[in-house]
């Protein structure tokens, strides 16, 4: 009988390392990510025009920033979400995916839905260099990999810029470092990265302006609404907040993660050069959100020490309660007042 339990286990050790990665159980790499969104947009293909995948830009190491689009014929609003715009926060990506996979079965699904009102943009990786080295090389590496002339060779460091302190608006005027050398460093000039020019770009093509950008981080299990330049809040930030806590709300009734709301400076810190500062502060976009996953950094919280290396047993239930927390949360906009103007989807018009 030993030697069957020991079959038994070298069978199961070997079936576990000839698994196919899943993205329900495995943190994906670029590759496998890029033939995902593949697979989804194929899945969708018999209801012809559910969904588009294209390439919003390239990086410096040349790799595409895949965007798909998910939305019915009728949807003429439009959402904009990214995921992985640092490296080591591995969460993130995956909870994109996760949530590809539902809306393409929502899409799929001959019942209305609010992919009826609403084309949904997701760009699973904005930093697929960072993501590919801290898969490889550094697990905790954060910013790209675009290389700084001066410091270039000396120490690994040096390379990269933090792509969430790079985009101009308010540019370097709180918690960002003009080092190369630092994880918070914003970059040469402002908007100097190739991955911050591409999300830029697409948003402002836009023939109608986006109803909502949300960008997912890890960690804390924060809902945040900017500014994140400054301890000030934008004109609008209670209907901002008022918005974030149905979503979060409903997020909570899932598996009853609790998340904290209010602006980023006043939660976190002061920072500028944001993704979500520029969404709304140039992009014109209202409902502007990070929401930083799982797990909390509550030093009390059972999880908080896996910080960014949350253990891949939580990509399930994470992009469960957050689809649920976007969902409920895109449902309250379509009772908003609605944009003035209206077209097609972007993409393709």
């Amino acid at each position: 009988s030993d030697d069957i339990s020991k079959q038994h286990k070298n069978r199961t050790r070997r079936s576990i390392k000839d698994r196919i990665p899943h993205h329900l159980t495995d943190y994906l790499t670029y590759q496998q990510i890029f033939l995902f969104l593949n697979e989804q947009h194929n899945r969708s293909l018999s209801s012809k025009n559910f969904t588009s995948l294209f390439s919003i830009g390239k990086t410096y190491e040349n790799r595409s920033i895949w965007t798909i689009r998910i939305g019915k014929p009728s949807a003429r609003r439009n959402i904009i979400m990214d995921c992985g715009i640092h490296a080591r926060e591995f969460i993130s990506p995956s909870t994109c995916l996760y949530m590809i996979d539902k809306l393409i079965d929502e899409v799929n699904n001959r019942r209305p839905s609010i992919l009826s009102i609403f084309n949904i943009y997701i760009i699973p990786l904005l930093n697929p260099d960072g993501y590919e080295y801290a898969q490889t090389e550094r697990r905790m590496w954060r910013k790209n990999r675009s290389p700084n002339s001066y410091y270039y060779g000396l120490n690994p460091n040096c390379m990269g810029v933090d792509l969430n302190r790079n985009f101009g608006y308010h540019w370097m005027e709180n918690g960002a470092s003009t080092n190369p050398c630092s994880e918070t460093y914003a970059g040469p000039r402002p908007d100097s990265e190739l991955e911050t020019q591409s999300l830029q770009k697409f948003i402002k093509k836009s023939s109608q302006r986006w109803d909502a950008y949300l960008t997912f981080h890890s960690y804390g299990q924060y809902w945040i609404y900017p500014w994140g330049f400054a301890l000030h809040m934008p004109d609008d930030y209670i209907e901002l907040k008022r918005k974030a806590q149905i979503g979060s709300e409903a997020l909570k009734r899932v598996n009853g993660t609790s998340y904290k709301i209010g602006s980023a400076a006043n939660l976190l810190y002061e920072s500028a050069g944001g993704s979500d500062d520029w969404a709304k502060g140039v992009g014109q976009i209202k409902y502007v959100y990070t929401v930083e996953l799982r797990p909390s950094d509550d030093m009390n919280d059972a999880h908080a020490h896996f910080a960014f290396m949350l253990p891949s047993t939580f990509i399930e239930p994470v992009g469960q309660e957050t689809y649920v927390g976007v969902k409920e949360f895109l449902r309250s906009l379509i009772t908003s007042r609605r944009q003035k103007s209206s077209s097609k989807n972007i993409y393709e018009s």
